[in-house]
């Protein structure tokens, strides 16, 4: 089991951070100490944010993105073909309890079922000593998470966790 014990990572869609640096540099500076990742879905650019280091997923225009607050050493995750424009990752190795943290940030397009097979496949592909965070935009509706109809996707997505 991971210990998340000062640990903090925010998850958030935020559908374009360069239209949207304000409110995440307010939360941050408001904040008495950075957290140590930003998960971040529908980015649409390779914004800098001051204490981090970027890692997206392999577009121009990234659609996941995770930033790694500069002093957490981490490595990236190889991610699947089929995924690399939808979803990033990174390992963190906490060497005093040598326990191992795999965070993705994954963005599924609406209406789009195919990749939480994809996705499935990976996450089982992981070591299973790994411990994992997912954040996401999943546009899966399903009733267990608030939403008035289950679609496929939700099923899918519900089916996979």
């Amino acid at each position: 089991m991971f210990s998340a014990k000062g640990l903090e990572v925010v998850q958030w869609n935020c559908r374009n951070l360069r239209n949207n640096r304000t409110p995440l540099h307010q939360y941050l500076l408001n904040r008495h100490f950075l957290p140590h990742f930003l998960l971040i879905q529908e980015a649409r650019a390779t914004s800098a944010i001051p204490g981090y280091r970027a890692h997206h997923a392999a577009t121009s225009t990234p659609l996941a993105s995770i930033y790694v607050r500069g002093d957490m050493l981490v490595e990236p995750l190889d991610i699947p073909c089929t995924l690399l424009k939808y979803l990033v990752g990174v390992v963190y190795y906490d060497r005093s309890s040598k326990i191992s943290l795999a965070l993705l940030s994954f963005y599924n397009p609406p209406v789009t079922s195919s990749l939480f097979s994809a996705l499935g496949t990976f996450l089982h592909s992981l070591p299973s000593t790994t411990n994992l965070i997912l954040g996401g935009d999943f546009n899966a509706p399903h009733t267990l998470w608030g939403f008035p109809q289950t679609l496929k996707p939700g099923r899918l997505l519900h089916c996979l966790v």
